[in-house]
């Protein structure tokens, strides 16, 4: 996707920052014109380029990061376009009418800016956040930073929620644009650097709740022709690709006290996505690299009792790289089987970025974004037969 940043101040290239950072293009536009805007893109790399307000106002997102003075004057340099997402990160240090007192206010500043725009759909985000804290990376050691938004589009809200999210935010909506009040100066959410904190689900500590469920106990061996491992990954930005992986092997192992340890190994080349150009691609040293890294890999590190199920925690080896992932894990049960013995299923689920394991290639659009998504989401369907 393509951000069209309407001012080029330290608010506009901290959202910049994100934006490339994920991948995708960004123009940067002012009011003094491309010329004037050299070093700020030379800072971005290749995937920023200098425009016009009106290029900017072409792209997917449009963010509007001037000074409150200058809003109305840029507004009027847009060409009027139905739909379109405009990200209002303004803030109102002076403001017409007079006396903008947030807790008396009957038209916010964002309700004002929707309505110089007819049919742009405004989204309020992003201007509570002082700007060198919004420049920082998202992720922290103790969770991601909260980024509030408000507008009343649902599905444009839903575009950029998941745009933020890419970027490594926490997204909260507020709900209609109204609500975008809150951001304003003086508002209770201004300067509000938050984080939210991933909320750990403990082992029950009750006598009656088993870490494995009955009768798990012994050794599984997980049976290819009734299992898969597919995965799915966004493409062009509008869709996603989906593929699986035929041969892979592993190991269940339940002990007496209810512990249980998870083994198994991919053969890597035996990626399927339905086309034979695009597999060989994906076996190529650009992607997984299966004659250098022919296996990945698991090895369980743990496994805990979840509200809804398990979460199955482990190191996971992929083109040589280590990395420890969770996999959320539901037990469907056991069943006597077909003659073969007694047979366990399970599903299990994990999004993992592709970036972490080498697999950092990017492909650009010329209409900005890029061809593959950073997440890949991979979903196992598990039959063991009981084999000790």
């Amino acid at each position: 996707m393509k951000f069209g940043m309407i001012g080029a101040g330290r608010l506009s290239q901290a959202i910049a920052g994100h934006a490339v950072k994920a991948g995708h293009e960004v123009v940067f536009s002012n009011s003094r014109g491309p010329d004037t805007l050299t070093d700020v893109v030379d800072a971005f790399g290749p995937h920023a380029s200098a425009g016009t307000v009106a290029d900017a106002g072409a792209a997917d997102f449009v963010v509007l990061a001037v000074s409150w003075e200058g809003v109305q004057e840029a507004v009027r340099s847009l060409p009027a376009r139905e739909g379109r997402i405009l990200i209002d990160a303004t803030n109102q240090w002076r403001v017409p009418p007079p006396d903008f007192v947030v807790d008396e206010l009957e038209t916010g500043g964002s309700e004002w800016i929707a309505s110089l725009i007819p049919g742009a759909h405004v989204i309020k985000a992003f201007d509570n956040l002082y700007s060198p804290k919004l420049a920082e990376d998202p992720a922290t050691d103790s969770g991601r930073r909260i980024l509030f938004y408000a507008g009343d589009d649902h599905g444009s809200k839903e575009r950029f929620r998941s745009a933020v999210d890419d970027f490594g935010f926490a997204p909260v909506d507020l709900g209609p644009l109204q609500m975008g009040r809150l951001m304003q100066v003086d508002g209770p959410l201004t300067g509000l650097h938050a984080i939210r904190e991933p909320v750990p689900h403990p082992v029950p500590k009750s006598t009656d709740t088993a870490l494995a469920p009955a009768g798990l106990e012994g050794t599984w061996t997980i049976d290819p022709a009734h299992s898969s491992i597919n995965f799915s990954v966004r493409h062009l930005m509008i869709s996603r690709v989906r593929g699986a992986f035929g041969t892979f092997s592993g190991d269940i192992t339940v002990s007496g006290d209810d512990t249980a340890s998870v083994s198994a190994e991919i053969a890597v080349d035996s990626v399927n996505t339905g086309n034979d150009e695009r597999d060989a691609h994906l076996k190529s040293a650009a992607f997984f690299d299966v004659e250098q890294f022919p296996t990945a890999a698991f090895t369980s590190t743990g496994v805990r009792n979840e509200r809804n199920g398990y979460v199955l925690e482990g190191d996971f080896t992929l083109k040589g790289v280590t990395k420890p992932i969770s996999l959320g894990l539901e037990f469907n049960g056991i069943n006597p089987g077909m003659g073969r013995g007694a047979v366990a299923g399970f599903h299990a689920s994990v999004v993992l970025n592709r970036k972490d394991f080498g697999i950092d290639v990017n492909m650009p659009l010329e209409t900005g974004g890029v061809v593959l998504g950073d997440k890949v989401t991979v979903t196992l369907e598990i039959e063991a037969l009981k084999s000790a």
